[in-house]
């Protein structure tokens, strides 16, 4: 009778998300997301709905942040090398991006708005000094806590993340 019980711990413990820092990103998923030539995307595609009814190409990475931090993390930077190399790939080599920060809820709105732009910054630090990448196709910018991922527990990691959003000239 054990077996079953083994079955359902593992079963449990495969539909359990990963938590932020193990999650993996792939270059290609991030090409995929970003690219304005798809139909429907961008202004180069088939769009049925007018350009401001259609939001531009973007992802959320959980790109780790350690709480009260904007320093990049070990597995930060791993997310941030699959980022550069979908940034470096010539479907996306002409294209500009925001870099948004974002925060949990805990402390001042001030305070969040702050930290989630020195985010977006160290995301686009890295991806200019470490990878090579052309300073100006980077926006950052800072949401603070405004814009949760999860606002059923705005407090928890998953909020402190980093948005990159095409931008459409």
């Amino acid at each position: 009778m054990k077996a079953p019980i083994y079955s359902l711990a593992l079963a449990m413990l495969l539909a359990t998300p990963l938590p932020v820092a193990a999650q993996t990103v792939d270059a290609e998923a991030i090409v995929d997301a970003l690219r304005t030539d798809l139909p429907g995307r961008g202004k180069r595609g088939l769009t049925i709905l007018d350009d401001e009814d259609v939001p531009p190409p973007a992802i959320d990475l959980r790109i780790g942040f350690d709480y009260n931090e904007a320093t990049l993390t070990v597995e930060a930077r791993q997310s941030i090398r699959a980022l550069a190399a979908a940034l470096s790939d010539e479907r996306l080599a002409n294209l500009r991006f925001e870099i948004i920060g974002h925060t949990d809820a805990r402390g001042s709105d001030a305070y969040n708005d702050d930290l989630s732009e020195r985010r977006a910054l160290a995301v686009a630090s890295s991806l200019t000094t470490d990878h090579g990448l052309d300073p100006s196709r980077f926006v950052p910018s800072g949401r603070g806590e405004r814009e949760l991922i999860n606002p059923s527990d705005p407090e928890s990691g998953e909020n402190r993340r980093v948005e990159i959003r095409t931008i459409l000239d």
